[in-house]
């Protein structure tokens, strides 16, 4: 698991990404997961998503990932904004053209 936080000048937090790599039996190699990306709200549409974004990604690059994948709720217009930008997709190659789905069950 591996932590990146973006802070101001003055030390105080304004925005993290939280992303965890695995071997994928299904790709044959590593996979990186994006699990958190946050911007506090005082703190967004200033290009912080998109470089933390950017960051990420060049960060499963360098580990020779794969993929890069992560899940934003349908509602939340914003990020499906920002991961599309970024060429995120929920229809991924690997099966053919069906819509990647998260599925949840409470315990």
């Amino acid at each position: 698991m591996y932590f990146t936080l973006a802070i101001a000048t003055n030390g105080s937090g304004l925005a993290y990404t939280q992303i965890r790599y695995f071997y994928s039996l299904w790709s044959l190699g590593l996979e990186a997961k994006l699990e958190d990306l946050y911007v506090r709200p005082e703190a967004r549409e200033q290009g912080l998503g998109s470089q933390l974004l950017t960051f990420s990604i060049e960060q499963a690059r360098q580990r020779q990932c794969r993929l890069i994948a992560l899940n934003t709720n349908e509602r939340n217009i914003a990020a499906q904004n920002l991961y599309t930008q970024h060429r995120f997709s929920c229809q991924p190659s690997r099966w053919q053209g069906g819509r990647q789905l998260w599925l949840e069950k409470n315990l």
